[in-house]
């Protein structure tokens, strides 16, 4: 390939040049979004993220009822349920209850939260272990 001032062009010009061209008719070829269409585009990608948010907190220790938190005594359910951050936003939790379950012949201990900041609800699980006294 030869420029107009009769220099050869090497090949890493070349290829910066075509690339550069691909950028351009892709800008030109493609639409700009309307303020509604990338308001739904951006609520659809929140709600992707807030989905995983919340399956990966069901995975943690707690989030699910075959993977409860241990504790000593029931009486830190309470303190432990609303020291742990919303998962979703970050914000504090409220206790909404706290009662006793059997769940799969295991007797839990469940503690029903809700986010003061974003609203969301979830349960947090617990499994009494009475400590050893030997």
């Amino acid at each position: 390939m030869r420029l107009r001032a009769g220099r050869p062009r090497s090949q890493g010009a070349a290829s910066i040049a075509a690339a550069r061209s691909c950028d351009i008719l892709r800008a030109m070829t493609e639409r700009k979004r309307r303020g509604r269409a990338e308001r739904r585009l951006q609520a659809r990608t929140e709600q992707r993220l807030t989905r995983e948010l919340d399956r990966l907190a069901r995975m943690q220790p707690g989030g699910a009822p075959d993977r409860p938190l241990v504790i000593d005594t029931p009486a830190v359910v309470e303190l432990r349920a609303v020291a742990r951050p919303c998962p979703l936003c970050g914000g504090s939790l409220r206790l909404k209850a706290h009662t006793a379950e059997v769940i799969e012949d295991v007797r839990l201990r469940v503690a029903a939260v809700a986010c003061t900041a974003c609203g969301s609800e979830r349960s947090l699980y617990f499994r009494l272990e009475w400590p050893s006294l030997h």
